[in-house]
């Protein structure tokens, strides 16, 4: 029997939404890249040191980029996405429960259609290892060499045009 996925919430982000989205992005990072970067200390600290309840609130109200927060049948904040108005996808981070289940994907078709919206044919990227497959699946291509992220080669540019 077919798995029915719950329908996944997407809204503008707002000041109020800094606490949750902060702690969604520090724990994806944590529990879901974290492995895949053998939880290397100086790697984890670099990625988290900005990841701060007031740098959210700042990047929520910053005019040069639109944030999105996906949210949970019951109210939760699940994820954080941002993308600047030069189509720079800087954030798309969901928590390890909502794995699979849509909620990253509507984030970021969000982010495009925001794109789209300010008259952008091209979103770019840099992608974690383990968002790389994510980030195919929808569209993406890669975008010139990867770079090594602590002693991962984890920070793949990518690419993709907007119809």
């Amino acid at each position: 029997m077919k798995q029915i996925q719950p329908s996944a919430n997407v809204r503008t982000a707002t000041t109020d939404d800094a606490e949750a989205a902060c702690v969604a992005v520090r724990r994806s990072i944590v529990e879901i890249c974290g492995p895949d970067y053998g939880h290397e200390e100086l790697v984890m600290s670099d990625w988290l040191a900005n990841k701060t309840q007031d740098n959210f609130r700042k990047w929520i109200e910053a005019s040069d980029a639109y944030s999105v927060v996906a949210v949970s049948a019951i109210g939760d904040v699940v994820g954080f996405a941002r993308i600047s108005r030069a189509g720079f996808v800087q954030m798309c981070y969901i928590v390890p429960e909502v794995l699979y289940q849509g909620y990253g994907k509507a984030m970021l078709s969000t982010m495009e259609q925001q794109a789209v919206q300010w008259g952008l044919d091209i979103v770019k990227l840099n992608s974690s290892i383990t968002a790389k497959a994510f980030y195919e699946r929808n569209g993406y291509q890669l975008n010139g060499e990867p770079k090594m992220f602590g002693s991962t080669l984890g920070d793949f540019p990518f690419a993709k045009e907007l119809k």
